[in-house]
């Protein structure tokens, strides 16, 4: 992904967006709406930063889309605050001139540029925007989140999460000039100390994997061979094996935590490598698995860092036959880690256990004891250090506390102080009080409180609310999260919810997604008749997905062989709360039970588990409990990171839906002998896994009543599967071959071959899964991982999407792109998906901008300007405007108003015996099952609104033979009208909130 002029970028719009003309006979005569808003649970990376004089604190307010700024001099609110950004602003860095803050928008996709200059007429103001789109408007900026400076400010580096990239900037064009990749998964937190850019890697892993291996030889580690492996295409719970999670420290596998650049002379070039650590590997090995903040002291090359971060024991208990008593409540480790590097070259790393597990589980020492109440430091998060650098201060982000520790210690007595401060803390900015000196200013950003606390740190590590501030914590942000949810999310992670109050159920699910490893945690299943071992899977998008999770102990409602509750220690005995039951007419008390089965499983130590304040086992009130199943029933999935601008799904991800939902013509699917029902599709209601709508199954005949959750996040999970069977290094190695099973022929790795130097990447795990599935299946897994991709997730691909006018934008080369741009989010905002406003200067005053589609025009304060209009006035030589304009959500957007689901008749049954789904119909009229759809609601075919296609209601909700076996409780409609290409169509259907369905394959003429 390497430089592209401005030119290229133009033809690149030429081709992708739409010509102004066309958009305006578009047009709909409807008046122009507020901003909408979901959940998205976004990480944070130092959301907040302290300007190189000292002057200003600059506050990432996430869920408010919104910077806010506060004056040292007064702590209070500058004048100018806030700063309305991109959505879901996550990190905050200084140009290293105090002339600039960089700000990444997490689902925007975007760097919005604020000048910081305090004599600038665009003081505190949005002057640019960086981005990165391809030929089909999709960006290659995904999910951006820290953001480090090279000393002289020439580049800026991004950490790009969900890609494994970090973006080089040039911060004179303001355009993405290269990219370097990590060989490790989501790095987060990056700095530059001198010549030198350090990145960690937040998901870094402990080499601990499913113990299977290509053929088991003489590897007394491995339980599972290849034999085994092919069972799995066909009994994925493999009842009669012993599955053991091991830390696998015979074949290299990859364990990279921290990267170093070198960034000295003209900086980073696009590809460069890392510096070579220690026996040739990419990156420093053996810190936490879960690597949150970084920080750096010394000069000359000579640093030492420090990385806060937790530390998984999903191992402890990874032998067959073990349980979650074993862990007894210490599922991590919360931790410091501490390593010297000479010339970007790192010694091994020391790691400061803040909390010592106490004997025997300690295994020799340190040891300690499990902390008192009121003293844990859960999940260590942001991290500074005193100028001096003998002091670090810390965030333990869910017990909502901070710590001082001494920079040279090494055990938990070197914990100087502690200070309560407001709800998840993640983020601190430190202004010390002196150019050599332990003392100073903390400004602590409490996430979920929204809220700044204003901390005096005192010589010898000393913490103490500054008295001299009148309101302290002060106020941030203007969240409009509804009160449930966000309390829910303080719930989630929090760690008083674990008896030991040492870790959180984010510990897990950090930031609503996964930690990418193997867990025990009390999933039994029937036909195995043992605790298994079991992926973390995402709790983002859980809505309408039941069965929530691969075992029914924490969810499912329909039991089965996959899992089931025997009324043991894990929740309640039936998935009933109070007089409701779970099930799709009421997902509500789906999520209270799981609620209630974590909080008595994993968060409740299992040696001691009583009662709690809501009368039932483990931890939380009622009111709690409740909160927290309303967040997880609200988190929603960001757009997918390949869907283009226009919502127009490319050729080879039509393939892939084609390959993964549709019935094949060829009479494949003829591999497996001994099932009840021969699948057609991966889909198959009767056979398959993962049904329309949302790729989720329960009980598949064919697969031994196995259960699939959500398949959705793919593209960014390399742990896939159960077991996380086919992320192992040797299945990866054997599929390089075409070896993976023995016995029976496979197809080689369709990605290129794998080797553990390039790290663990999504693309690699699931050709070894399609290598056991092709079979089975067929189809191409090439195509069907783009549909991954690009498949919506109820979201436009508009969303977020964002342009600057400024005097350079609309200049030259770059006028044409920003007007096609332009004229693409006007579109986009008349289609009814998005709502396209901003704000900006004119003339030096500040104004608001909205997009008014019935009027072909912008409300530019009190004046209206046609879009060449709104152009031309940031246009030099005489510019009397500059702004930045955002696609934002419509309104009404919210955890009320959820994705519309459509899916073949029969689709979304639990063993639906007779049923040859999925059959999907052709023709210009088609009855489907369908959620949340409203017959005036719009249709869409592959991106395009069919203006002659109509909704109706086709009599009552089908049902699947009994009330307990209906996943979805599904109404049926008809959409007639339809004009559909020959081969495979995507029809959707847009809500009057803007929001997509799924994509339900259809065959044309």
């Amino acid at each position: 992904m390497g430089f592209r002029s401005a030119l290229a970028l133009l033809a690149v719009f030429s081709l992708v967006f739409v010509d102004p003309a066309d958009a305006a006979r578009r047009r709909r005569a409807v008046t122009h709406e507020a901003a909408g808003r979901l959940t998205f649970a976004s990480p944070q990376v130092d959301p907040i930063a302290v300007s190189p004089d000292g002057t200003l604190v600059l506050v990432a307010s996430t869920t408010s889309n919104q910077v806010d700024v506060i004056a040292t001099a007064s702590h209070t609110l500058h004048a100018k605050s806030p700063v309305v950004v991109g959505i879901d602003p996550v990190s905050i860095a200084f140009k290293p001139d105090g002339s600039e803050a960089w700000v990444s928008n997490h689902v925007s996709d975007t760097v919005s540029v604020i000048d910081t200059v305090p004599a600038s007429a665009s003081f505190l103001q949005v002057v640019e925007t960086v981005q990165d789109l391809d030929l089909a408007g999709s960006t290659l900026f995904d999910e951006p989140v820290g953001i480090a400076f090279k000393g002289d400010g020439s580049q800026a580096y991004v950490a790009l999460s969900s890609r494994n990239d970090v973006a080089i900037v040039d911060t004179t064009s303001y355009s993405v000039v290269g990219r370097v990749h990590i060989t490790a998964q989501e790095p987060r937190a990056l700095l530059v100390r001198g010549d030198l850019l350090y990145v960690a890697a937040f998901e870094s892993g402990n080499k601990s994997q499913v113990s299977a291996c290509e053929n088991l030889g003489d590897d007394t580690h491995c339980t599972l061979d290849s034999t085994d492996i092919g069972q799995f295409a066909v009994d994925p719970n493999l009842p009669a094996e012993t599955k053991d999670i091991i830390i696998d420290d015979d074949v290299g596998y990859p364990d990279r935590d921290l990267f170093v650049f070198d960034v000295s002379g003209t900086g980073l070039s696009d590809g460069d490598p890392p510096i070579a650590q220690t026996g040739g590997e990419a990156g420093v090995t053996d810190m936490g698995t879960l690597l949150y903040g970084l920080a750096v002291t010394g000069s000359g090359g000579n640093d030492t860092v420090f990385v806060s971060q937790t530390d998984a024991r999903n191992a402890v208990n990874g032998a067959d036959g073990d349980n979650l008593v074993d862990m007894d409540n210490r599922i991590f480790l919360n931790q410091l880690s501490r390593v010297s590097c000479v010339g970007g070259v790192c010694g091994s790393p020391t790691r400061m256990d803040l909390e010592p597990l106490p004997e025997p589980e300690c295994g020799g020492g340190p040891c300690g004891a499990d902390p008192a109440a009121g003293d844990q430091l859960a999940t260590p998060y942001g991290i500074a250090v005193s100028s001096d650098g003998s002091t670090l201060v810390v965030t333990a982000a869910a017990s909502s506390r901070i710590f001082s520790y001494d920079a040279s210690g090494s055990t938990d007595a070197d914990v100087l102080g502690r200070l309560d401060v407001g709800e998840i803390p993640r983020g601190l900015a430190f202004v010390p009080s002196g150019p050599s000196t332990d003392e100073g200013t903390l400004y602590v950003l409490n996430t979920l409180d929204n809220s700044v606390s204003v901390v005096t740190l005192a010589t010898g590590g000393a913490l103490s609310l500054d008295g001299s501030v009148a309101v302290n914590p002060i106020p941030v942000g203007n969240d409009p999260t509804p009160s449930d949810v966000r309390l829910g999310r303080i719930a989630f992670n929090d760690a008083d919810a674990a008896s030991t109050g040492t870790f959180a159920c984010a510990s897990c699910h950090p930031d609503g997604n996964t930690d990418q490893l193997l867990w025990r945690i009390g999933g039994n299943c029937v036909a195995c008749s043992s605790d298994e071992p079991r992926t973390t899977m995402p709790i983002r998008g859980l809505r309408d997905s039941i069965p929530l999770h691969w075992d029914g102990t924490l969810g499912d409602p329909f039991g089965g062989n996959n899992g089931s509750d025997p009324g043991g220690n894990f929740g309640p005995s039936v998935t009933q709360e109070g007089s409701q039951t779970c099930g799709m007419t009421n997902q509500s008390a789906c999520f209270l039970h799981l609620v209630e089965a974590s909080l008595s499983g994993v968060m409740c130590d299992q040696a001691s588990c009583s009662n709690g304040p809501s009368g039932q086992a483990g931890l939380l009130d009622d009111t709690e409990r409740a909160n927290m199943a309303n967040f997880l029933e609200s988190v929603s999935y960001p757009p997918a990171r390949s869907r283009a601008l226009t919502d127009v799904v490319s050729t080879s991800a039509i393939n892939g839906f084609r390959d993964f939902f549709m019935d094949d013509p060829d009479g494949r699917g003829q591999g497996i002998s001994n099932a009840v029902n021969q699948p057609e599709t991966c889909a198959d209601s009767d056979a398959g896994c993962h049904e329309l709508p949302l790729g989720t199954g329960t009980n598949s005949e064919t697969l031994q009543g196995f259960d699939a959750p959500t398949m959705r996040g793919m593209t960014d999970r390399f742990l896939q599967f159960s077991l996380g069977i086919t992320g192992t290094q040797e299945l990866l190695v054997g599929m390089n071959n075409g070896v993976l099973v023995n016995g029976i022929p496979s197809i080689s790795q369709p990605f290129g071959t794998w080797s553990d130097a390039m790290g663990f990447e999504e693309e690699f795990t699931f050709g070894v899964a399609y290598a056991l599935f092709n079979l089975v299946y067929g189809g191409s897994a090439v195509t069907i991982f783009q549909m991954f991709e690009e498949a919506s997730t109820g979201l436009p691909g508009a969303l977020g999407r964002q342009v600057t006018l400024n005097s350079r934008t609309t200049d030259g080369a770059l006028l044409a792109f920003t007007e096609a741009l332009l004229a693409e989010l006007e579109a986009a905002d008349e289609a009814g998906v998005v709502n396209l406003r901003g704000t900006g200067l004119r003339n030096g005053i500040p104004v608001t901008i909205s997009y008014k589609q019935n009027l072909d025009q912008y409300q530019v304060g009190g004046s209206r300007l046609t879009s060449a209009q709104l152009v031309a006035e940031a246009q030099p030589p005489m510019p009397t405007l500059i702004a930045t304009l955002t696609a934002h959500l419509r309104a009404g957007t919210s955890e009320a108003m959820p994705q519309p689901l459509l899916a073949p008749i029969g689709a979304q049954c639990s063993s639906s015996s007779g049923s040859a789904d999925p059959i999907l119909p052709s023709g210009s009229s088609i009855t489907i099952e369908s959620n949340h759809v409203s017959v005036l609601d719009k249709v869409v075919v592959n991106g395009v609104l069919q203006t002659g296609a109509s909704i109706s209601s086709a009599g009552s909700a089908t049902t699947c033979g009994t009330s307990v076996d209906d996943r979805l409780t599904p109404d049926e409609i008809s959409i007639s009208g339809l004009t559909l290409n020959a081969g495979t169509n995507l029809v959707q259907v847009r809500s009057n909130s803007g929001l997509l369905s799924n994509e339900l394959p259809v065959n044309g003429p």
